[in-house]
């Protein structure tokens, strides 16, 4: 949509970027996009949403977040003791891209109904320092035609939490060998 809104349901901002770059996010704070198509054209990505926020789409079939063409992921979460949310959109993005990485000193990450779609993986955490707590629930979402894994986590925990995927499904060659990867 047009750039320059307020953010408010009757002047929403045109772009993720938009919101990311002009609203004051904190923790428990919604990011509604609405039906449509979110390219490299408008959007600047990797789209780094704070800790705490929910991003929801208006649905599968209707909202697209398309980060092909970028150099970058289409998502990175800065997750520290608040779970950040993922739901209700699909996500695509080159090859050579995970489509969503965690960061921070706690994964603390739920992802529903979402199509992870293309992309080197479709939710990546690894490299990240000795980790506090994980905490994670991806539950009917779709990995399909990922180059490398559906999910992959490479986590040392210090702490507690708990890693819970359920009715999830994996699709297209590749992500069928290797949906889920998880290395404690």
């Amino acid at each position: 949509g047009p750039t320059g809104g307020d953010g408010s349901e009757g002047d929403p901002f045109g772009t993720i970027t938009e919101c990311l770059n002009n609203a004051s996010l904190t923790r428990a704070d919604r990011i509604l996009i609405g039906p449509g198509l979110y390219s490299s054209l408008e959007e600047t990505y990797p789209l780094v949403i704070p800790n705490g926020v929910e991003v929801l789409g208006a649905g599968k079939s209707l909202t697209t977040v398309n980060a092909v063409g970028g150099a970058a992921p289409a998502f990175t979460f800065v997750t520290l003791n608040q779970a950040a949310q993922l739901e209700h959109m699909t996500i695509t993005a080159n090859p050579a891209q995970p489509l969503v990485v965690l960061s921070g000193s706690e994964v603390a990450f739920r992802a529903n109904s979402v199509l992870f779609s293309g992309g080197e993986t479709g939710v990546f955490a690894a490299g990240l320092p000795e980790l506090s707590r994980a905490d994670m629930l991806i539950e009917n979402c779709t990995f399909s035609d990922q180059e490398d894994n559906g999910i992959f986590l490479e986590l040392e925990l210090a702490g507690t939490g708990g890693l819970e995927m359920r009715s999830n499904l994996f699709l297209g060659s590749d992500v069928a060998l290797n949906g889920v990867d998880i290395r404690l």
